[in-house]
């Protein structure tokens, strides 16, 4: 199933395959004889590669991994820019309050969607780590003590910018 895909072109590759992009030529199946009983396919190794032709092919394969290594570029900058449509940038930092927004929780009630999607209690963020935020949790805390910013909330009692306390 691997060679399968190898050999598939790809729309990240400009419709080359992978195998094509690592040896520079297209993958000729074991049962394409037509390919396989022509006449130069009988040459020998000495007549068919000479030193140009050897160029030639190092040239053709740096020019297809020049292709794929753009197209691969090009593509993840779309998938950059697809993630970034919904993320926003965090309003708090060290110091700041803020509530964590459950992913999983459990509860006494008969549905999850009856409890309440944030956290009740406040936690200071102490530092960052990454893209992530250490905060000061509870003695006996179980889960850990780092979160992305995408899971945490500006304390409501936490005043913005220029508000005053």
């Amino acid at each position: 199933m691997d060679f399968a895909q190898l050999t598939l072109p790809h729309e990240s590759l400009e419709g080359l395959s992978p195998f094509e992009v690592l040896r520079g030529y297209a993958y000729v199946p074991h049962y394409d004889w037509a390919k396989r009983t022509r006449e130069d396919a009988f040459q020998g190794l000495k007549d068919r590669v000479s030193r140009k032709d050897a160029q030639r092919l190092a040239k053709s394969l740096h020019d297809v991994q020049e292709i794929a290594r753009a197209s691969i570029k090009r593509q993840q900058d779309r998938m950059v820019v697809q993630a970034n449509k919904h993320r926003r940038e965090p309003d708090f930092g060290v110091g700041d309050w803020v509530i964590i927004r459950k992913k999983v929780s459990s509860t006494d009630r008969p549905s999850d969607k009856l409890d309440y999607p944030m956290t009740r209690n406040r936690y200071k963020i102490k530092e960052m780590v990454g893209h992530s935020y250490r905060l000061e949790v509870p003695q006996g805390w179980r889960g850990t003590d780092i979160f992305h910013a995408d899971r945490l909330r500006r304390h409501p009692n936490n005043p913005l910018t220029g508000q005053g306390s």
